[in-house]
This record gives structure tokens, sequence and C-alpha cells, in this order.
């Protein structure tokens, strides 16, 4: 006779033995979760830091670490030399290229190197007079220079921020106890210095103002110099 119990029973006990194998896989599977998205903190280069990193002749990307390629410092009132970042000598970069004025003077060293970049700024025969320069630190000499102004004279005053007469600072020694820089307008010496500069016919006023400032600028970083 067959036992129909039995037989039942089998396929019942095989059903219920999956049941259990799944149920346990499923706790012992470990949850996966997603994972958050990483937060981009790189910042992008602003049009300034492009500006200057160009004109110190160095190589960037959009997502350049400014950091990492500069050191800051500021020059402020009295010859007192401090430390500085980022965002506060581009707030006085800002303030000297667009009004002439600020409440220190930025400087930019590139890591690594011996190469420094300042601005100078002066009151001008109408608006402000400002000069960017960057120049080597050991020797000392300019290797480039780029004024810029407020108002002067087009034709006149505003030739200072031609080729012609900035390409004059390059290449010229710099000293930090006295004039850098002579003025020779038309063929007259009116400021006394160590390399001759030919100042802008015609635009007497704002020749000696541009040579003042660049000799007062750089015996004003005397004490950076000796650093």
């Amino acid at each position: 006779m067959i036992n129909r119990t039995k037989t039942f029973c089998l396929p019942l006990l095989f059903v219920l033995g999956l049941l259990i194998a799944v149920s346990c896989k499923e706790k012992t599977e470990p949850l996966k979760t997603k994972s958050a998205p990483q937060e981009d903190i790189t910042q992008t280069l602003s049009p300034e830091y492009s500006e200057i990193v160009s004109f110190m002749g160095l190589s960037v990307s959009d997502n350049t670490d400014i950091d990492k390629l500069l050191i800051f410092k500021a020059l402020y009132p009295k010859d007192s030399l401090a430390s500085s970042d980022a965002a506060q000598n581009l707030k006085f970069y800002k303030g000297i290229v667009k009004n002439g004025k600020a409440i220190a003077l930025p400087i930019f060293e590139a890591r690594e190197t011996d190469l420094s970049l300042t601005l100078f700024t002066e009151r001008g025969y109408v608006g402000s007079i400002w000069a960017e320069v960057l120049f080597q630190r050991d020797p000392h000499k300019i290797l480039k220079v780029r004024f810029g102004h407020q108002m002067e004279s087009e034709g006149y005053g505003a030739a200072i921020t031609e080729a012609a007469f900035q390409d004059q600072f390059i290449g010229q020694k710099i000293i930090f106890d006295g004039n850098s820089f002579s003025l020779n307008q038309d063929n007259n010496i009116i400021i006394e210095g160590e390399s001759a500069i030919d100042g802008i016919s015609g635009a007497t006023s704002t020749s000696t103002t541009v040579i003042e400032m660049m000799n007062n600028g750089f015996i004003n970083l005397g004490a950076y110099s000796n650093l």
C-alpha cells in the first residue's frame, strides 16, 4: 500500500527548505548603499589671478590652486611687511587697478623661483597712475612692467601705457636705498637716479610722477629686499 501522507510531505519539505535558504541569504547579504557624489572643491581661477600669473609667465589652468602656485605678502604704511593670503591680496590688487587706492601694496611670489610681482600707485596729473612690476630678487632687476592710469590726457600722459615707454625699464637694476631711475625730460635731467629713463614729450608732470612712483616704491620695499 502506498503511504499517501509521506508522498505529500516530501514536496512540502522541499519547498520549505528553499524558502528558508532564500531567507537566510537575504539576511546575510550586505546592504548596498549608494555613495554620495563628491563635492567639487576646486575653485575656478579668477580673471584677475589669471592675468597676474600670465604676466608672471606661469603656466596654469582654470582649476589651478593659486595657493600652491604663489606666496602672498603685503607692504603696509611705514614699511610694515606682513604675510597675506590670496583673498586679501586680490582685494589690494583690485583697489589699485580700479581706483588707485589700497591700504597695502600686494606682493606675489612665485613658489620655487626668485620672481616677485608687486604694484605701486601714485596720484597723476588728473587721476591715479599705477604700475605692475615683475622683478627678480637675485639679482635685483626688472623683468616686466606695465603702467595704467585713470583719465590722463590721451596722446600725452596716456603714452605711459605704450611699449616705447615701458620697455625702458626692462632689465634695469633696482636699488632700495636711493633712486633706481633718473628722468631725462626734453634733454634735461630733472630727477637723478641709477638708470636713465626718457620722459614723454609734452607730459612732464606725468613722466615725473611715474619716475617718483617707481623710485619711492622700491625704496619702500627695502624691508622686503632684506628678507
